[in-house]
Order: C-alpha cells, then sequence, then structure tokens
C-alpha cells in the first residue's frame, strides 16, 4: 500500500505536469507544490518519467478493483456493463489530469515507453467489457447480432472522450458549478445507449412502435 505522503507528492506533481507540460514542470516545481524537499521528491521518485510510471500504476490498480468488484456482485450483464462505465467515468473524472497527459504523450510519441504502459490498462478494459456482452449474448439476453469488437471500443471511447473534454465543456459555458449534474446526465444517456442497443425489444415495446 502506498503511503500517504507519497501519494500527495503524487497528486501534485501530476496536477504541476498538466499544468506546466511534461518538459515545462521542474522538479523544483513539484517539490514545492507538494509542500516537501527536492531530496524527497528524489527519493520517492527520481525522475519526472517515473512519477508517472507510478500514478499509471496506481490508477490500473484502481480499475482492476473495480472488474474485481462487480464480478462479486453477481450482476446482470446489462447491470455489470453499466456499473463499470459508471464506475470508470467517477475514476476518470478523479485522474482527469493524468488522463490528458497519456494522451498528449501517445500523441507526441516522445515517451513511447509510458504510453505503452497506458495502453496496458485500456487494453484490460476492453478484454473485459468485451467478455460481458459475450456472456449477456451467450445468455439470450442481449440482442444475437450485437458484434463485441465494434460496440465495445465504442463503448469505451465514449466514457474516454467524456472523461477528457469535460473539463472544457465547463471552462467554456462557465459553469463549473453545475459539473455533477452534467455528470450524472451523461451517465442517463450511457445507460439509454445500453439499453437501446444491446436489450432486445419486448412484446409490449414493440406494440407502442
Amino acid at each position: 500500500m502506498i503511503n500517504t505522503k507519497k501519494l500527495n507528492i503524487l497528486k501534485h506533481a501530476i496536477a504541476v505536469i498538466a499544468q506546466r507540460g511534461f518538459d515545462g514542470a521542474s522538479t523544483r516545481e513539484i517539490a514545492r507544490a507538494a509542500g516537501v524537499s527536492q531530496g524527497m521528491l528524489n527519493y520517492y521518485f527520481g525522475s519526472k518519467e517515473r512519477i508517472l510510471e507510478e500514478a499509471i500504476a496506481i490508477y490500473q490498480h484502481h480499475v482492476q478493483d473495480i472488474f474485481k468488484e462487480i464480478e462479486k456482485g453477481k450482476l446482470s450483464p446489462e447491470d455489470q456493463l453499466r456499473e463499470v462505465c459508471f464506475r470508470l467515468i467517477d475514476l476518470g473524472m478523479e485522474n482527469a489530469d493524468l488522463l490528458k497527459l497519456v494522451k498528449i504523450e501517445q500523441f507526441l510519441g516522445v515517451r513511447e515507453e509510458l504510453y505503452t504502459k497506458a495502453t496496458v490498462t485500456s487494453d484490460m478494459v476492453l478484454k473485459e467489457l468485451n467478455s460481458i456482452v459475450n456472456q449477456g449474448i451467450q445468455q439470450e439476453v442481449f440482442k444475437p447480432r450485437v458484434e463485441p469488437t465494434i460496440f465495445v471500443p465504442s463503448l469505451y471511447s465514449m466514457v474516454m472522450m467524456y472523461i477528457l473534454s469535460e473539463e472544457q465543456i465547463y471552462t467554456f459555458f462557465k459553469r463549473k458549478s453545475q459539473k455533477p449534474i452534467q455528470v450524472n446526465k451523461f451517465k442517463d444517456f450511457i445507460s439509454k445507449m445500453l439499453k437501446e442497443n444491446l436489450l432486445p425489444i419486448t412484446q409490449g415495446e414493440l406494440s407502442l412502435v
């Protein structure tokens, strides 16, 4: 278990790097923001690359915990997908700076090893979501014509796009105070999208068409 002091340094470090850019942020700035000496910063991490590596590893651990907890819940495939998406949204919002940094690293292609570590998490999420969708198809609770290799990446991309763009949306409209409301609206949209794309139309619904 990572100690509290290290987590605090990590939190401030990611915030500084996100604001200043990887190359623009100095270890002195990071240490000052975290309220520690440069010596302590170096003791815990040693380099900015190591800071990002540890942040990515912690995020990945939290994502793994989401799927472990969902699996224990014995939920229906639909409820599993909904709960996973909701928790990924909440986790992503808490780690938006980190995810944006990873996206920038992907775009720049300078520190490929960092982005490669991050893709491990994305690959794991896609694999687990595919498994849930296939389970729903096998149990005949999802439409038989659902194609997991198309639906799952689209669903995950939608969730990640929202996380990466939500700050710009609220800043543009100057309505940051409404962020919780907007997040809930997005979750409602995800719920509706899952139902419309995965669940067969019931006889009662057919009569309303």
